[in-house]
């Protein structure tokens, strides 16, 4: 990549170039040099997701890769001095997705190994899971089925899995998705009201204090919604 001669002031030996063309060029060049590198490093994760596919690693290896590209492509929409960003809104799409896909399986995963665990139900494998479950899409009617089993020591929140299943079971019928959202904030308000009068103390393995206030949060959601309006913190969507 050249400057050009038309860039150039000459005055004998004397050559002098503007700052504005300058700028612009040196830009141009460092965009170019990001754009060649990235485009490497993004054949060489996609290279590297494709393996651990065909591989079959556990998924959670599998994310990795899809996560640093989904990194690097948004650094490269957001770059000022990249102006291919349309190049790659389409792939981010597709990548958006397949993170997604990912991860939703991994929580799933994840809720399985929890309730999978022999002993004695606690109320910090109660938080771990339900939380997982609030940020899982499309729970299937089995998974809903296991939990509840598992909880069946712990009617509260037992009773709350429950009404999380009669919601996504009937929440195309219409008429029902308002009383079924009324049933579902009083159960969770009963669950987290039973969880605080526990002597926590005594407790071997008691609910994180990140894992309530997640859950607090979303019986402010809930129930803000019946008002026709949302209060909520930034957490409750992630």
């Amino acid at each position: 990549m050249k400057l050009g001669d038309k860039f150039l002031n000459k005055n004998g030996r004397l050559v002098s170039v503007d700052v504005q063309p300058l700028v612009s060029y040196a830009q141009r060049y460092w965009s170019s040099e990001l754009l060649s590198v990235d485009r490497d490093v993004l054949r060489n994760l996609n290279a590297l997701y494709s393996f651990s596919v065909n591989k079959a690693f556990p998924e959670f290896r599998q994310a990795q890769p899809l996560l640093n590209i989904y990194e690097i492509s948004k650094f490269l929409l957001k770059s000022k001095c990249f102006s291919h960003g349309h190049e790659f809104t389409g792939k981010r799409n597709m990548i958006d997705q397949r993170i997604t896909d990912v991860w939703q399986d991994i929580r799933k995963e994840l809720i399985y190994e929890n309730i999978r665990q022999k002993g004695k139900l606690t109320y910090g494998l109660i938080g771990r899971v339900v939380v997982m479950i609030l940020g899982t899409a499309n729970v299937k009617d089995e998974l809903f089925v296991q939990i509840m089993t598992k909880f069946e020591a712990n009617k509260p929140w037992k009773d709350f899995i429950e009404s999380l299943r009669l919601c996504s079971e009937h929440e195309n019928v219409p008429g029902n998705k308002a009383v079924l959202e009324i049933h579902c904030m009083v159960k969770l308000q009963e669950a987290l009201k039973d969880t605080c009068n526990v002597n926590w103390v005594a407790e071997v393995d008691y609910v994180a204090p990140g894992c309530f206030m997640y859950l607090v949060e979303w019986l402010l959601l809930l129930t803000s919604c019946l008002k026709g309006s949302i209060y909520a913190t930034k957490s409750s969507f992630t």
